[in-house]
């Protein structure tokens, strides 16, 4: 539970899962404010204590509407998490009902604190996002065998260019200039 409310400094591929008292109208008033209204990031963020959840890395919906998905579908499928660590929890999950909110760890920006759930918010679990072990093979071509070359010299540069061509072009003016007065006279 400890992990469930407390947002460690950078944390990244975790999810928080709330159950959250409140009928449809007043899930739609926080999915859809108006202007007069808190927005949604605000309105979430007062569902946990603090003052912001990024609504882009948060879902508030009811279970009914994820149909035969289910919350573990849901879970495993749309949110990456792995199969081996829902089968612990799917009595669980499969018996949850009414309105669920899932807030990825991105959804808190960085912060560090500690959730303060409102009295109508339940923590009901803390997970983690399945991550996929980097695995580099090596490459299947003869080409990249042998020896990297020096690289060329660095090349002058082109403010340098800039000066000299600013600096040369008043001088050649004058000397232009000098040769078509003497032709003239």
């Amino acid at each position: 539970m400890a992990d469930l409310l407390h947002i460690a400094p950078g944390e990244r591929g975790t999810i928080r899962i709330f159950s959250v008292e409140m009928d449809a109208s007043a899930r739609h008033k926080i999915l859809h404010p108006k202007p007069d209204t808190a927005p949604t990031g605000a309105a979430l963020g007062a569902l946990l204590g603090i003052d912001w959840i990024d609504p882009d890395h948060a879902e508030l919906f009811d279970v009914s509407d994820l149909d035969d998905l289910g919350l573990v579908g849901f879970l495993g499928h749309g949110a990456g998490v792995s199969e081996k660590d829902l089968v612990p929890h799917r009595a669980l999950l499969d018996g949850l009902k009414g309105t669920l909110l899932i807030v990825f760890a991105r959804g808190f920006e960085n912060s560090t604190e500690d959730l303060r759930p409102a009295a109508n918010v339940t923590p009901i679990l803390y997970l983690s996002e399945a991550t996929t072990p980097v695995h580099f093979e090596p490459l299947k071509s003869q080409a990249f065998e042998g020896t990297l070359s020096a690289s060329a010299p660095a090349s002058q540069s082109p403010h340098l260019t800039v000066l000299v061509a600013i600096l040369a072009l008043p001088i050649l003016a004058l000397i232009l200039g000098a040769v078509l007065w003497g032709l003239m006279r």
